[in-house]
């Protein structure tokens, strides 16, 4: 390891230096383990657009060694306020709204573990004026930072509680397999079956719209699902098409619909990164033919298509909604980080959580 000196660290609380640093970032992120859309520029810069509101502030925290950046923590400080205490808190860019999965801290492979070290150092010597709680929802068990990070607090004798986060099921689409190899043939043969039954019901059409036609089909999606889900999606619908906007030529959303005699039956809301396909939202109107679940056979439909465009994996994203365990055979989970320090709101805060554990338990 290099000496500690050459480390310097930087805090970008700008949306103008965040906008300069777009190529660096995402560069860093192709080259550590955490790669994923939902941790690339385009998609935390469309959240905080959308999301970052009054009462919060971005607090990105860099770590470079000379010109070379090694690592970023893509993190805000939000003001929280409960039962009369106030308190500022580090959460990570892209939670709790629009459902991001597998948020971490970004870290150049190889080097994990001296970066994780070097934020440690900075959030509880330098930095720790800025915050007095640290929440990290969804992060991944495996995240090496998380790693790290709990081996660091347990050598300083300090506390941090970890909790349960999401559980994403995924579905493997080997090459050399035929379509999908973990489903039973009992369900492949239902899905056939399906398939079967809603072309005899008319004609069926299964489109997918990508690249120039995204503004279009964005529109047609959130119509679809304002009129199935019976609620507003404007603040969603506004963050997928700035992502889409800034994403533009890299191919990162599809959408597919799924028609019965020209009326639209379910649609998929999907983001396509590196060899993965990420089903984010699915709408589906309930009403039509209720003996053939319509979004389970669109599903199939995109693995199918998924699989013979060489796509490796197929994930479902959060949630566990019986449909998402009709295909998967594996699956990822993560966990929920909570800490404080030593300062009166905070520790007042972490007291009358403790209460109401406590509560929870003695009332059962």
């Amino acid at each position: 390891m290099q000496a500690e000196q050459e480390y310097r660290i930087g805090i970008v609380d700008t949306r103008e230096a965040w906008e300069g640093m777009a190529g660096a970032w995402n560069a860093l992120l192709r080259s550590s383990r955490a790669d994923t859309v939902f941790l690339s520029w385009e998609w935390l810069f469309s959240w905080a657009d959308s999301f970052l509101v009054a009462g919060r502030r971005l607090f990105i925290v860099t770590v470079h060694q000379g010109q070379e950046l090694i690592g970023v923590a893509p993190w805000y400080l939000n003001r929280v306020s409960r039962n009369l205490v106030n308190f500022d808190q580090l959460e990570f860019l892209g939670s709790p709204e629009a459902g991001s999965d597998y948020l971490d801290v970004i870290l150049k492979e190889g080097r994990e573990q001296e970066v994780t070290e070097q934020l440690y150092q900075f959030l509880f010597r330098d930095g720790r004026m800025f915050w007095d709680c640290l929440l990290l929802r969804d992060i991944p068990s495996d995240s090496l930072f998380l790693l790290y990070l709990q081996d660091r607090i347990e050598r300083e004798g300090k506390y941090a509680e970890l909790s349960k986060g999401s559980y994403c099921p995924r579905v493997l689409l080997p090459k050399s397999a035929d379509w999908v190899p973990g489903i039973s043939p009992k369900r492949r043969a239902r899905f056939r079956q399906d398939v079967g039954r809603l072309k005899k019901s008319g004609d069926v059409d299964h489109r997918t719209v990508t690249g120039e036609g995204l503004a279009e089909g964005l529109d047609d999606f959130f119509s679809f699902y304002e009129k199935k889900k019976g609620q507003g999606g404007s603040h969603l619908h506004r963050f997928l098409r700035e992502f889409t906007r800034r994403s533009a030529g890299r191919d990162l959303v599809r959408i597919d619909f799924l028609a019965n005699r020209g009326v639209t039956i379910a649609s998929l809301l999907h983001l396509r990164y590196n060899d993965e396909l990420l089903l984010y939202l699915m709408v589906v109107d309930k009403e039509f033919n209720p003996k053939i679940s319509s979004g389970n056979v669109l599903v199939g439909l995109c693995l199918e298509q998924a699989h013979a465009a060489g796509v490796s994996r197929y994930d479902l994203l959060k949630g566990n909604e019986r449909y998402k365990f009709y295909w998967a055979d594996r699956g990822r989970s993560s966990l929920c980080l909570f800490m404080t320090q030593k300062k009166f709101n905070p520790l007042l805060y972490t007291a009358g959580r403790f209460m109401r554990y406590t509560a929870k338990i003695l009332l059962r």
